[in-house]
């Protein structure tokens, strides 16, 4: 079984990714992490250096290289089910869960954030909550063709694994 969680960037992919993996025993992925160990560069690098279109397209080829035999939790990048047919892949290899959050509390969490990102860079906080505002709307279309929705603003491991449980209970039998 795979489960793939998008939604913006800062909604909680990575992090919760990682904790409902543990909680399942299932492997983790960072799709934004696997891009950097197998490019060997960071992606702010790289989007400076090639673009967003030749980042897309790597992503594509990532996504589409990972193991499907495997129980996995893929947390992937904000915008990997916006293009190509990446998002209607990963309904047909998986379970997608899109983690649903507010433009006004992504931008809080992007505001206090560690992580460069290159779609951020050099915003002030109103630049930033217009964008972000803009691109949430933009994207949605393609995260409410998630198989589940759900408010991930106070998301617990338990509870989204509880969400999930039928989907993994009907994969076992």
């Amino acid at each position: 079984m795979i489960i793939y969680l998008v939604g913006f960037m800062g909604s909680g992919k990575s992090t919760l990714g990682r904790h409902l993996a543990k909680y399942l025993n299932y492997k983790f992925i960072d799709l934004d992490a696997v891009f950097v160990s197998k490019e060997k560069i960071k992606i702010h690098d790289f989007f400076e250096k090639y673009g967003e279109s030749a980042f897309r397209k790597t992503e594509y080829e990532l996504l589409r290289q990972i193991d499907l035999s495997n129980n996995l939790i893929v947390a992937t990048g904000g915008g990997t089910p916006c293009f190509s047919d990446n998002m209607d892949y990963m309904r047909n290899t998986g379970i997608t869960v899109f983690l649903q959050l507010e433009a006004s509390l992504l931008c809080k969490r992007l505001i206090n954030s560690h992580t460069i990102r290159p779609m951020v860079i050099g915003k002030t906080k109103e630049e930033l909550e217009l964008w972000a505002e803009e691109m949430v709307l933009k994207r949605a279309e393609y995260y409410k063709k998630a198989h589940i929705i759900i408010d991930a603003r106070n998301l617990s491991t338990a509870l989204l694994a509880n969400v999930l449980n039928p989907y993994i209970s009907n994969s076992i039998s």
